[in-house]
């Protein structure tokens, strides 16, 4: 199985340049021209502009809660393989998680912020114990992308007896 979201992505960001441009045409329209003069249920322009600029700051606000990610999974070969990066302008870091099917020990499901943001945390046998890697952002996931990646690796966690809990 292999889920790419590079049209989600495309989707997000395309969608994030267009509320941005809507954003700076209306409140420069506002500030500049006479589109909107007096007031109306005693909004002026003024206000107005600063209402519609804390309605795009909360939606950056949004955003930045979910936190986002670009994921490309795969369980093809011997090896799952989790590719992953942020959408966001600050954290350009790609990462990559390669791990032999035979060593998952399992995952875990977190959530944040009133389940606004859902993070995968998975696990790995060593000889050591188990290790655990950091926590990579899935709110991008459509339902039916998680539910197949998060039954790929159930099924190739259930062969060990010391896995962490699963939580779904």
């Amino acid at each position: 199985m292999t889920i790419d979201i590079q049209k989600t992505v495309y989707r997000k960001k395309l969608r994030s340049f267009y509320s941005t441009l809507f954003f700076l045409v209306v409140i420069g329209a506002l500030l500049v021209t006479n589109i909107y003069y007096g007031e109306v249920a005693g909004v002026d322009k003024y206000e107005l502009s600063i209402i519609l600029a804390c309605i795009y700051i909360l939606s950056i606000l949004y955003s930045t809660i979910r936190n986002y990610q670009y994921i490309f999974y795969s369980d093809e070969g011997d090896k799952i393989i989790l590719r992953f990066f942020s959408f966001s302008f600050f954290a350009r870091k790609k990462s990559s998680i390669e791990i032999r099917k035979t060593d998952l020990a399992g995952y875990q499901i977190n959530r944040h912020f009133f389940s606004l943001r859902e993070n995968l945390i998975l696990y790995q046998k060593t000889k050591k114990g188990t290790a655990k890697y950091p926590p990579v952002s899935i709110t991008a996931l459509s339902g039916s992308e998680k539910k197949g990646m998060l039954h790929s690796l159930s099924i190739f966690a259930k062969e060990f007896s010391e896995k962490p809990q699963n939580k779904l």
